[in-house]
Formats: C-alpha cells, structure tokens, sequence
C-alpha cells in the first residue's frame, strides 16, 4: 500500500501587483504559516496526486478526498480505480485496500517518536522546531512556495515544500520528496477551514471480512 501522510496537514496579498511584493525572509514566512495553521481546528480539501522521478516509473494522477481533524485525526479516500483509504482516530493509523479487503493498523507512537512529515499534518508539529527552512528560488505571482527539511531523520521524507496562497495562507499544493529521489506532488482545491468536522468522520472500522495486520 501506498505510504502517505495523512496524512497533512495544512496552509497563503491581493492579485494586483503580488508579481512585485518583496518576497518575506524564510524565518518570517515560517511564523506566518505556523501563526495560520495554529489556527485551523480542522479543514477538508479535494486532492489530486501525482509521482515522478526515483525508482519507479511516473504514475498517472490521481484524486480523492483529504479530511484533518486537529490532533491526531485524518481520513484520506482515493476514487477511481484505487478507492484505497487511510485513517487516523487519534490512537491509530489504518490503511484498507477494497481490491485486495486487507488493511494494517498501527499505533501513533509519541510526537517525539513520530517522523515530523506526520506529526505536522497531524496537529502536534511545528515548523521552526522540527524543519530547516529556506524559500525556492521559484515563487509563483499568488503564492510562497517554501522548503522544509526535517531536522531529525524522517523516512516518509527527505524534504518538502509547502504551497501556500499569499492571500489567505492556506495550503494549496505540497511536494514531497523520498528516499527514492522522487517526488509525491499534491494540489488542493475547494479547502475549507475550521468546519467543525465531527469525530465519527475518523471513527471508522475495517469493511466485514478484511484480512489486516495489527503493527506493534
């Protein structure tokens, strides 16, 4: 099964004349987007996913639906064809293939256990603790595109970058690069903030007659 982050969770002035505002040091961009996301209680977003790059060929994109409940809840559904889902209740991660009716669950160890790639989409992280930060030498007229690498080792990922709108600062694209060298890429669209998500949207359980593996 696909390896994700539920995982994410997460984060962007007017149109006019945003081509020739002075981009913000990485420090200061940092605390805008940490100062926003400490203030998003849950959102919901649509999502579509592409990879290239590493040891496996470029897969074509995919979509589905990105659902963050702050701490420790997230619910992430593929369509199509995969249909494959990924939950977190706030004590357990789960994973479910419908096509095969196997899943594993496994327990969100301690924050400070946990590798920082998840621990921010899942409400425990913090940008300048956890991440060396510098702007891509790319910035897009509307948004910050800002690089994150983690400080400790992650095996989920080598680094990131975090879109966000310069607006509003909610999150809008994220990139992720693995061990592979190659590159998870994520847009999001219609994310709405502070909805009010209830927690039966996590309390989910395994389909009737799934064969799943309970990691220690």
């Amino acid at each position: 099964m696909r390896t994700t982050v539920a995982f994410l969770a997460l984060v962007t002035l007017g149109a006019a004349g945003l081509s020739a505002q002075a981009a913000p040091s990485a420090e200061e961009l940092v605390r805008r987007i940490q100062t926003h996301y400490d203030s998003v209680k849950d959102f919901q977003t649509d999502f579509t996913q592409s990879y290239r790059g590493g040891f496996t060929r470029a897969l074509p994109p995919q979509r589905g639906r990105l659902l963050v409940k702050k701490p420790g809840r997230m619910y992430m559904k593929y369509e199509g064809t995969a249909k494959q889902e990924f939950w977190a209740d706030g004590v357990r991660f789960y994973e479910y293939d419908p096509s095969t009716k196997q899943g594993r669950m496994a327990p969100l160890t301690a924050s400070n256990e946990t590798p920082a790639s998840l621990t921010l989409f899942l409400g425990h992280g913090n940008l300048a603790r956890d991440f060396t930060a510098s702007l891509a030498a790319e910035q897009p007229p509307t948004q910050w595109r800002l690089v994150i690498v983690p400080k400790k080792p992650d095996p989920n990922a080598i680094s990131m970058v975090l879109i966000v709108d310069r607006a509003t600062l909610k999150l809008v694209g994220l990139e992720k690069r693995d061990s592979q060298d190659g590159t998870n890429t994520f847009t999001f669209s219609n994310l709405k903030e502070n909805v009010g998500l209830a927690d039966k949207e996590f309390n989910k359980t395994f389909p009737a007659g799934t064969k799943y593996d309970i990691i220690r």
